[in-house]
Formats: structure tokens, sequence, C-alpha cells
């Protein structure tokens, strides 16, 4: 089973024998893929044209346009939906407070400052290894609360270099 939350609107899903179901009634649907990121889909006579613009797995969404109309879906598990029955949403989750350094090697130049606001991915600093100049990324998003490194400093690998809120 699983969930599809499509603004407020919640659909669920079951899968038995191979087949889904909506509302207890088998969906009867044909997808035809017509490029890498355009499909058709029929269903009851009618078709639609959906174009997918980005599937973000870690937050389990999928952003997409169904006859150019955009919109968000979020694919909720029967797991995550026990857990915010439960009211305990994000559970699954792992908190990420630092950031280490993948590798020995020396910072080369720091791109954030104490109480900036990170997103995941955001490059925050460039760690010099080996001769070559490694973007590090942040690995969630958050306040940055403490900086424990400097420009032009070697850090060991495994050694804390940010600090999150």
């Amino acid at each position: 089973m699983f969930e599809a939350l499509i603004g407020e609107e919640i659909l669920e899903f079951h899968k038995k024998n191979g087949t889904y179901t909506q509302g207890g009634k088998a969906i009867d649907t044909t997808l035809e893929q017509v490029s890498a990121h355009h499909w058709r889909a029929t269903s009851a006579g009618t078709t639609q044209e959906v174009f997918i613009h980005h599937i973000d797995r870690a937050k389990h969404e999928v952003t997409l346009s169904i006859n150019g109309k955009k919109t968000t879906i979020h694919i909720r598990s029967r797991m995550e939906r026990l857990l915010k029955e439960l009211g305990m949403e994000g559970a699954l989750t792992p908190k990420i407070d630092s950031l280490n350094a993948p590798m020995p090697g020396l910072i080369h130049s720091l791109h954030v400052a104490e109480g900036d606001e990170v997103k995941q991915g955001d490059p925050v600093l460039i760690l010099e290894a080996m001769k070559m100049e490694n973007v590090i990324k942040s690995p969630t998003d958050g306040t940055i609360a403490k900086i424990l490194v400097q420009q032009g400093a070697s850090v060991e690998k495994g050694e804390v270099m940010l600090k999150y809120v």
C-alpha cells in the first residue's frame, strides 16, 4: 500500500496480484512512453499527457505536468502513514548535526558563515586533496551553527568541519 498526496487530496493505492487498486476498484490504465520524460496514460477512454519534470527520491516527491498542469505528488508508504498517525513524522530521517571531512586535505575556501541558512546540496567549502579541489556540499537543510575550520587549515578524514543547528 502507498499513498499519493496531491495538495490536500490523498489517494490510497493497493497492489494485489500485480494489479493496483484505488478505492477497491482495479485501475485499468495503459502507459506509453513517448520520450525520456514524456508519457501518455490512457484510462477509461481518456488520454492524459504526462511530463515528468523532477524526481526527488530523498523526499519521495515527483514534480510533473498532467495535460499542461504542473503539480507535485508526494508518495507516502504505509510506514510513513503509521508514523504520522502516531505523531512521529520524520522518525525515519536521520538527524544530521555536523559535516565531517570525507578525506584528509586542506581547506581551500569557505562558502558559508555562521548563521547562514543552507539547503541540502549547497556548496559549503572547497577541500583540496591530492592537488584536486573538491566541492563539499551540505548533507542537509539547516543553519550553520559553528564553523570549526578556517581557510588554509589541514583536516583529517572524519574531522568535524561544521556544526548545524
